[in-house]
């Protein structure tokens, strides 16, 4: 799994915290035997970062997932802006611009309404009536 930049800074903060708070202990040196005391305060360290992580975890997720749902509706504002502008433009100008259009295909299996404007083999086609079924053998 890829770690963003503040989950990045969140672990090497935590790793720093543990270095420093061991650091005393060790002296830079290799240590073969450790006390029990300090033992059981790393112990109780690690599990006391440990939770804090977990906190700062998931109140990341928590913004994560607000920016990812921000975003969502931003880009469903985007689509609703660019259908209504789609549907005021007269028929010359769209003739323009066909590709921006839904393709026919789209519609396969589903209704049509009288007036939509679809794209079908790079050509803009607006239906003349309502179509109930739009069938995969009858194009425009």
């Amino acid at each position: 799994m890829k770690l963003n930049l503040d989950e990045n800074r969140a672990i090497l903060s935590y790793q720093e915290d543990i270095i420093t708070y061991i650091n005393p202990y060790i002296s830079g040196e290799i240590v073969e035997t450790v006390e029990v005391d300090i033992v059981e305060n790393v112990f109780d360290y690690f599990y006391d970062s440990e939770l804090k992580l977990i906190e700062n975890k998931q109140e990341f997720y928590k913004d994560f997932y607000r920016q990812a749902q921000n975003e969502q509706v931003d880009q469903m504002m985007k689509e609703t802006a660019k259908t209504s502008f789609l549907e005021t433009l007269d028929d010359s100008q769209a003739a323009k611009i066909p590709l921006v259009f839904e393709p026919w295909s789209s519609f396969i299996g589903k209704s049509l309404d009288k007036d939509k404007r679809i794209e079908y083999d790079s050509k803009l086609w607006k239906v003349r009536q309502d179509i109930s079924v739009v069938l995969e053998n009858q194009p425009p």
